[in-house]
Parts: structure tokens; C-alpha cells; sequence
């Protein structure tokens, strides 16, 4: 490994861990605006399909499989997208774009859950935003 002097290794440090965090973010936006309102929104088709012999098991996993890809096509696309922009960060790529899937379909799943409980798809996506905004606070907090 090359020796760098210290005033360009930390500015190098910051940028490379700015990237990642952006994509983070990112992607946990791109989960809240995915996820947020879907089942809420269709509260009342949910309900009569119900009654009509579908179990909630079968709405959870029609809603998983389609976003699910739908979330990995977004995170893979911004993860490329950034790593040619950005000329390459340290480390394996499909290790760091395999965390980012992670990130994008756990904020999706909670998304989710918090769609399911909600009375209104307004409300839903006002609670999940709030938690991105958290995440953010959080994160924020232990990149100091």
C-alpha cells in the first residue's frame, strides 16, 4: 500500500465515506417512496379480498415480490451508477452493492409493516419519513 501523506488521505477518507453515505440514503429514500403508501393505499380492496378467501400472507407476498425487484433494480442502478462516477471506492463491489440491497429491502420491509398498520396511506408515509429522517439524525451522529 502507498504511503500518503495525511492532508490527502483524510480528504480522500471523507469524500469515499460521503459516497457511501449518500447511497445510503438514497437507497432509504427510494424504500420509503416504494413502500410507504402500497398497502394502506389499497386498505379496501385488501379487506374485500379478504372476505373473499385471500390471506393476508398472499398480499404481504404479492407486494414483496413486486417491489422487491423493483428496490433491487434501483439500488443496483445507483450503486453502478456511482461507482462509474465516482472513478471506483475501496473495496469489493459486490460486497458494498450486497449492503446496499440489505439497507434497501430492511427500510422496505419496515415500510411496509408501517403501511400495514397505518389507518391512511398519508399518515403511513408521514411515519416512514419520519424514520428516514432518524436514520438520517442517527447515522449522521455516528459518522462524527
Amino acid at each position: 500500500a502507498s504511503s500518503l501523506p495525511t492532508d490527502q488521505l483524510w480528504p480522500a477518507a471523507f469524500t469515499c465515506l460521503m459516497i457511501a453515505f449518500l447511497q445510503t440514503l438514497i437507497v432509504i429514500f427510494y424504500a420509503v417512496r416504494d413502500g410507504a403508501r402500497e398497502i394502506a393505499r389499497e386498505r379496501t380492496q385488501i379487506e374485500r379480498e379478504r372476505l373473499a378467501g385471500v390471506g393476508p400472507f398472499a398480499v404481504l407476498l404479492s407486494k414483496a415480490a413486486f417491489l422487491g425487484p423493483l428496490i433491487l433494480g434501483q439500488t443496483l442502478w445507483l450503486g453502478l451508477f456511482l461507482e462509474i462516477f465516482s472513478g471506483g471506492l475501496p473495496g469489493p463491489l459486490g460486497v458494498r452493492l450486497g449492503l446496499l440491497l440489505l439497507t434497501g429491502i430492511a427500510f422496505l420491509s419496515l415500510c411496509l409493516a408501517v403501511s400495514a398498520y397505518a389507518r391512511t396511506a398519508e399518515r403511513a408515509h408521514s411515519q416512514c419519513l419520519s424514520l428516514a429522517l432518524a436514520q438520517v439524525l442517527l447515522s449522521g451522529a455516528l459518522l462524527g
